[in-house]
């Protein structure tokens, strides 16, 4: 069976001055805006065939574990976020995984 896991990566220290990570509102300019998170991997998920393993892992909420077994690796992220998605892109690659990258930035 093939694995596939779907990663959004997580905001850096000196992000996490700007939004507030458990309500997912920011922060700028000291005035609180709404800002769900991205539905983009649920969909793939939602989207892939049911004989595929799937797993999405929000880096913001629990650690990426390199070293477990996956065939494939995607990353969504915005422009804010591309540093962390390319560092975690390159351990898999390190690794053998193949990585597709995703989202806005990608785009």
């Amino acid at each position: 069976m093939m694995k596939i896991e779907l990663i959004s990566p997580k905001l850096l220290p000196e992000q996490r001055r700007v939004w507030n990570i458990t309500e997912f509102t920011s922060l700028v300019f000291g005035v609180p805006r709404y800002s769900p998170p991205s539905l983009a991997l649920l969909t793939l998920a939602a989207l892939t065939p049911p004989d595929v393993e799937v797993e999405i892992i929000e880096e913001n909420i629990e650690e990426i574990d390199f070293d477990k077994p996956v065939d494939l690796v995607g990353i969504t992220f915005n422009t804010f976020l591309a540093g962390q998605a390319y560092k975690t892109a390159d351990e898999f690659r390190k690794r053998g995984v193949t990585v597709v990258l995703g989202g806005i930035h990608a785009s």
